[in-house]
C-alpha cells in the first residue's frame, strides 16, 4: 500500500507541474480538482489548479472599487505608500494613476479619499500631467497642519518619477489643499541622473523624508546615498525641496537574479511623526568592513535631527544569541578555519534574504511608541560565510518572516540593541516575471509577498500584513491571500495569523497598507488596497484598485503571550542583556530636544531603587540622578540639563537589576 501511494503522489507531483505550466498560458476559468487516494489515514491529495478557481466563488472579504488606472504599472514598485490615513481627521486616501473606465489621462494621478472609514470614496484630489511629463508610480500622503480640524485645509502631497517617454528627467513633489487649492508644481532633475527618488514617503510635522542611491555599475557598489527633506513652507502652502544631505559610502548589494527588481533600490528608511528622527537600512555588506558580503546582515543608520547627522550602528549584533531567532533556522557546522579545534561544534549564522531570489521584498519599516525600528524580514540559516564562499545560504530552508526590531542602544558598544519575533512560515514562492501568467506585450510581471508593516495610532501595536498562497492550492504565490499578525509591545501579546481570504484561492496582489491603522473603538481596522490581475490577464490594459473592506482585529483575537529573547554567551555586556527585562518601562524624554528641563517617564513592576546617568557619545558619565527608592507604577523624573553643551546624549534609567537606555539630544 505504501508503494501505491508513493507511486500515486509521484503522478500527482508530475501532473502538478504539468498544470502550473499550462495555468501560464491558458485563461479559463477551472475549478480546482482534487483526487483522493484511500489510504490507512484517507489522505487526499490536492491537484494544482491549472488557474484560478471560478469566477464565481465567494470572496472572503468584501472589494470596494476605489478607482482605475491604465495599466498595472502604478504598483509595481516597492516600497509603495500608495494608501495613507490621518488618524486626526480620520481621513482614507488611495493615490494612482488615472484611466481606464473612470477616466483620465494615464499621466495624470488620482487621489481618492474616504471620510468614513473605507465604506465609500466619493472625493478626488487630481492632479493633471504638466504638458509631456506623464506621472509615474505615485505615493501619496496627507499632512494635517498643526491644529487643523477642517478637511478641506488638509494637505495632499504626492512623490515619484515623471517621464517624457524618453527617460527620467524628473521628479515631482506636487502638493494641493483637499479642496484642490493651494496647488504647488514642484518638478525636478532628479539627484542623480536617472536613478528614481522614492525610498517611503514618510515623516510629519511638516517634514517628510525620500531618498536616492548613486551606483557605480563597473562594480555593483553603491557609492552614496542621497535623503531628500521636504518641507512645508506656509508662506508658498507648498513643500521646499532643497535640502539635501548625502552619505558617502561604499555598499555592497547582492547580485539581483531574477527580473522583478528593476530600480538598483535596496536602501529603505522611515522618519517618525516628529518629522526629525529616523532611520535608514539595508542587507548587504560595507567595502571597507565586510569585503566579501559575508553577513548580510542589517546595516542600520539613525538620526535624530532630520538627517543633518547620522549614527551608524554595527547591527551585526548578537542576531546568533537570539533565542527567537535561533528557535527557527539552521545551525551550522564551524568554520575550521576559524575553530580548527572544534570542527564538530555548531553555530547560527542568520542570513537577510532582502532582495534575493527567495525575497525580492525591501523589507518595510515603522516606528514605534518607544521610538524603536520594526521591519519585516525573511531570515535564514547560512551555511557559509567565508571569504571561499559563493555566498549560498540554504537550498531547502524553510521560508521564516520576522519582525525585526531594536530595543534600545547599547553606549558601550556604540551599537542598537536588537530583538526579533516570528510572525509565520511563508509557504509559496514569489513569482518571478517569467513564471508569471500575467503576461502584457514586454512579457510577464511578477510578483513577491508584498510585505507591509503598519502601526496602530499611538504606535504601540505593530502588524505584519503580507500575501501567502494558501499550501492547499499551490506553493507558487499565483493566488495570493492577505495574511495579518498583531503584536502588542505594551502587553506582550499577539494575535495568532489571521488569514482574511482563507480557503478561496485568493486574488489579492500589489497589496498597500499605510503607516497607521484605524482604531475603531477597541478594534483595529486594517486599510488596504489592492489588484486583481485576473480580471484582465494583462498588465497592459486598464486595472482596477480595489479596497478591502473591514479587515478587523478586536481585543479577543490577542491570545498568544509573546517574550523577548533569552541571549546565551557574552555577546553583549551585563547592561545591555539587561535591557531584556521589558517589566521596566522606560519612555522618550518629553521634551526632545530639551533646551533646560525634560521629563522621563518610568513604569516600575515593583518599588525599586531609581537611578538615571547620563552619559555623552564619547561614553564619558556626565550627570547622576539618585531617585532613591520609588513606587511601583508610573513615576516623572525631571531632569534639569541647561548645564549641559547641545548634542546627542544617552540616559540609562536602571531600577533594581533592570536597566534601559534612551537616546536624548539636548539643544
Amino acid at each position: 500500500m505504501k508503494k501505491v501511494l508513493l507511486i500515486i503522489v509521484a503522478v500527482c507531483f508530475i501532473f502538478s507541474l504539468q498544470a502550473q505550466k499550462y495555468a501560464v498560458k491558458n485563461s479559463q476559468n477551472l475549478k480546482l480538482k482534487q483526487i483522493q487516494v484511500k489510504n490507512d489515514n484517507d489522505v487526499i491529495i490536492p491537484f494544482l489548479p491549472v488557474n484560478k478557481p471560478s469566477a464565481a466563488h465567494n470572496k472572503a472579504v468584501e472589494g470596494i472599487l476605489i478607482g482605475t488606472s491604465v495599466n498595472a504599472y502604478t504598483a509595481i514598485y516597492d516600497p509603495n505608500y500608495q494608501i495613507d490615513y490621518n488618524p486626526e481627521l480620520n481621513m482614507l486616501m488611495h493615490t494612482h494613476r488615472a484611466g481606464g473606465q473612470w477616466g483620465g489621462s494615464g499621466g495624470d494621478l488620482r487621489c481618492k479619499i474616504s471620510l468614513d472609514g473605507g465604506d465609500t470614496w466619493t472625493d478626488s484630489v487630481v492632479f493633471l500631467q504638466q504638458g509631456n511629463n506623464r506621472y509615474r508610480y505615485p505615493n501619496g500622503i496627507i499632512y494635517n497642519p498643526a491644529g487643523n480640524t477642517n478637511i478641506n485645509d488638509a494637505y495632499i502631497l504626492v512623490n515619484g518619477p515623471i517621464t517624457d517617454g524618453a527617460g527620467w528627467n524628473y521628479m515631482y513633489f506636487d502638493s494641493k489643499k483637499k479642496d484642490e487649492t493651494n496647488a504647488v508644481i514642484n518638478q525636478i532633475p532628479p539627484i542623480n541622473t536617472n536613478q528614481l527618488e522614492r525610498i517611503n514617503l514618510s515623516g510629519g510635522n511638516g517634514n517628510f523624508y525620500v531618498g536616492s542611491l548613486k551606483t557605480n555599475s563597473a562594480n555593483s557598489w553603491y557609492e552614496s546615498w542621497y535623503l531628500r527633506k521636504l518641507v512645508f513652507d506656509t508662506n508658498t502652502n507648498g513643500f521646499d525641496i532643497n535640502t539635501v544631505f548625502n552619505k558617502t559610502r561604499n555598499w555592497k548589494m547582492r547580485q539581483f537574479s531574477n527580473a522583478t527588481i528593476e530600480w538598483w533600490f535596496c536602501w529603505n528608511n522611515v522618519f517618525d511623526t516628529d518629522g526629525e528622527s529616523g532611520y535608514a537600512w539595508c542587507f548587504g555588506a560595507e567595502q571597507e568592513f565586510d569585503p566579501y558580503n559575508n553577513t548580510s546582515t542589517p546595516l542600520v543608520w539613525g538620526t535624530w535631527n532630520g538627517g543633518q547627522d547620522w549614527i551608524q550602528a554595527n547591527a551585526s549584533g548578537c542576531w546568533h544569541t537570539l533565542s527567537n531567532l535561533t528557535d527557527f533556522i539552521w545551525p551550522v557546522r564551524q568554520s575550521l578555519i576559524e575553530y580548527p579545534n572544534n570542527p564538530e561544534m555548531w553555530e547560527y549564522r542568520p542570513f537577510f534574504e532582502g532582495g534575493s531570489s527567495i525575497d525580492d521584498n525591501y523589507s518595510p519599516g515603522i516606528i514605534d511608541y518607544q521610538g524603536n525600528l520594526h521591519f519585516l524580514a525573511i531570515v535564514s540559516g547560512r551555511y557559509s560565510n567565508h571569504p571561499d564562499s559563493l555566498g549560498y545560504s540554504y537550498a531547502n530552508h524553510p521560508t521564516y518572516l520576522f519582525d525585526v526590531y531594536t530595543t534600545g542602544w547599547d553606549p558601550i558598544n556604540n551599537t542598537y540593541t536588537w530583538d526579533v519575533q516570528f510572525v509565520d512560515t511563508i509557504h509559496s514562492q514569489v513569482v518571478s516575471d517569467d513564471a508569471s501568467p500575467y503576461v502584457g506585450q514586454d512579457g510577464g510581471m511578477g510578483w513577491e509577498h508584498m510585505l507591509n508593516i503598519s502601526a496602530s495610532p499611538d504606535k504601540k501595536v505593530i502588524f505584519a500584513i503580507w500575501t501567502d498562497t494558501d499550501p492547499q492550492f499551490d506553493t507558487i504565490n499565483t493566488l495570493p491571500d492577505i495574511k495579518v499578525r498583531a503584536f502588542n509591545f505594551e502587553n506582550w501579546t499577539a494575535t495568532p495569523v489571521i488569514n482574511f481570504t482563507e480557503g478561496e484561492g485568493g486574488l489579492y496582489f500589489w497589496i498597500n497598507t499605510p503607516h497607521y491603522v484605524i482604531k475603531d473603538g477597541n478594534d483595529y481596522i486594517i486599510p488596504l488596497s489592492y489588484i486583481d490581475v485576473y480580471e484582465t490577464g494583462n498588465p497592459d490594459v486598464a486595472q482596477k484598485h480595489y479596497f478591502a473592506k473591514n479587515l478587523r482585529i478586536t481585543p479577543n483575537d490577542f491570545t498568544e503571550t509573546i517574550s523577548p529573547s533569552t541571549i546565551t554567551g557574552s555577546c553583549f555586556t551585563q547592561a545591555s542583556i539587561n535591557k531584556y527585562n521589558h517589566s521596566l518601562k522606560v519612555e522618550q524624554n518629553n521634551p526632545n530636544p530639551a533646551k533646560n528641563n525634560t521629563q522621563i517617564a518610568i513604569t516600575l513592576p515593583e518599588a525599586s531603587d531609581v537611578t538615571i546617568t547620563i552619559s555623552n557619545m564619547m561614553g564619558q558619565n556626565v550627570m547622576e540622578i539618585n531617585k532613591g527608592k520609588l513606587n511601583a507604577g508610573k513615576n516623572i523624573i525631571n531632569v534639569n540639563v541647561s548645564s549641559l553643551q547641545s548634542g546627542v546624549y544617552f540616559y540609562t534609567v536602571k531600577a533594581n537589576n533592570a536597566t534601559v537606555t534612551k537616546k536624548m539630544i539636548v539643544e
